[in-house]
């Protein structure tokens, strides 16, 4: 079954409707700006898609190699954080591993390392390519790991009990180890929306390069939100960064590359309050 939601999952503030998206309804916290679906998706629902579908429905249609080098700067900044930021010596998990390309680059660089993933497709192309990846999800690993760091590249947005998941991640990485995550998130959506509206667009909501992709995107935090729910958990957010952007080609490749400057310049000036990131990475610690 679904869950209505009268309160914000991030900081537990009050909700009002933002939009919609076909049969499915996003609301706005009147005080952090995450967006989140209403009523959230099943865990059971979901586990159940990604099981059986998610590779094939267009919102992540990449094959290895298009994954690869579409998400190349990602990992690269990922691979940069393990090496600046001090952790204990352990494994890194790459939750959410997908085609396993992070993974891939974390083998290169000699990283110890392991991968779940909930996309029995998705898996079996890492696996066919010999790197250490699994199916399952975070019931299914265990705490004798030792996991010094966890990555979600574009993950986090994909949860639907984000209180129960973090409680279930505090059992499984060591005291002082980080949690990195990159998603895109809300305040550019929420006033770029605002102002179509304002003009008199009536539309359903568009996806905001892919931010918007119901069911499959359950919440969009702010880094006011993403500070919130850490807090409410016990974890520190240690640092917030610009993301860098994927790379494609034409249009969109040029859209994306003068998105990445107007970002550079504005995260420079403001830093996360900025209201046009349209991604963040968050380095989170462990206590």
């Amino acid at each position: 079954m679904s869950n209505v939601n009268n309160l914000c999952v991030a900081c537990k503030s009050n909700l009002a409707e933002f939009g919609k998206q076909g049969k499915y309804t996003y609301c706005v916290c009147t005080q952090c700006e995450t967006l989140q679906q209403n009523p959230l998706p099943s865990k059971e629902q979901l586990a159940l898609e990604y099981q059986n579908i998610y590779a094939r429905q267009g919102h992540y249609a990449f094959n290895y190699e298009e994954a690869m080098q579409a998400n190349r700067n990602f990992y690269h900044q990922i691979i940069e954080i393990l090496y600046r930021f001090q952790r204990p010596a352990g494994i890194v998990l790459d939750y959410g591993c997908g085609y396993g390309g992070l993974c891939a680059m974390l083998e290169a660089a000699k990283i110890d390392y392991v991968g779940y993933d909930l996309s029995n497709d998705e898996v079996q192309i890492a696996r066919d390519r010999n790197l250490n990846v699994h199916f399952g999800g975070i019931n299914d690993i265990s705490r004798d790991l030792k996991v010094s760091a966890m990555i979600m590249t574009f993950v986090f947005e994909h949860l639907v009990d984000y209180d129960e998941f973090l409680e279930k991640c505090k059992k499984i990485i060591m005291r002082q180890g980080i949690i990195i995550i990159i998603i895109p998130t809300s305040p550019f959506i929420v006033k770029l929306w605002i102002i179509a509206r304002f003009l008199g667009i009536k539309s359903d909501l568009p996806t905001f390069n892919e931010a918007i992709t119901p069911p499959w995107h359950t919440v969009i935090f702010s880094s006011r939100g993403m500070r919130a729910l850490m807090t409410r958990h016990g974890i520190d957010v240690e640092r917030i960064q610009r993301s860098p952007k994927s790379r494609t080609g034409g249009l969109l490749g040029l859209t994306k590359i003068v998105l990445e400057f107007v970002e550079k310049v504005g995260f420079g000036l403001f830093g996360e309050k900025f209201p046009l990131m349209t991604a963040q990475t968050f380095i989170c610690r462990m206590k």
